[in-house]
């Protein structure tokens, strides 16, 4: 019965260590992308993202990644100074996109989560706002009436 190539490999029937060695060194060391390596491999591109996914859940191996690739990056940065150093402003756009990468891996760029519930304690008779008199508004306000 011909194989479905659509239809994932069963992970858990095992794959030789020499072949998870050599997939997992062309997704997280070289970095190519799970089809690439699925045609490399002969395998469909859900294997290599499991057995990639099952690597990164180890917090060693997360660990170890950051470090490498964050000394790839200061590499680069390195060589990217003098460059700059010489008003290569290709080489100042590419600088900040190294930066902006480390910053990612190191977690800086992080959102700040910004709370915008707040509470009127005092009604609001009149609102005075100067718009364009194009301007549509919308006005979305739930009016609830205080009892004693």
């Amino acid at each position: 019965m011909a194989k479905n190539p659509v239809e994932p490999a069963k992970p858990e029937l095992g794959m030789p260590p020499e072949k998870i060695e050599k997939l997992l060194n062309l997704a997280l060391v070289q970095g190519k992308h799970y089809r690439e390596i699925g045609r490399m491999l002969g395998l469909p591109p859900n294997v290599v993202a499991y057995y990639t996914g099952r690597a990164l859940a180890q917090d060693g191996m997360k660990y170890e990644l950051r470090r490498r690739e964050l000394g790839r990056l200061e590499e680069l940065r390195f060589e990217l100074d003098e460059m700059i150093a010489d008003g290569d402003l290709r080489a100042i756009r590419e600088s900040l996109r190294v930066s902006e990468s480390i910053r990612k891996l190191m977690g800086l760029d992080q959102p700040v989560a910004v709370d915008v519930n707040t509470t009127v304690t005092k009604p609001i008779e009149t609102i005075e706002v100067n718009m364009p008199s194009n301007a549509v508004v919308v006005v979305d306000a739930e009016a609830t009436e205080k009892t004693e």
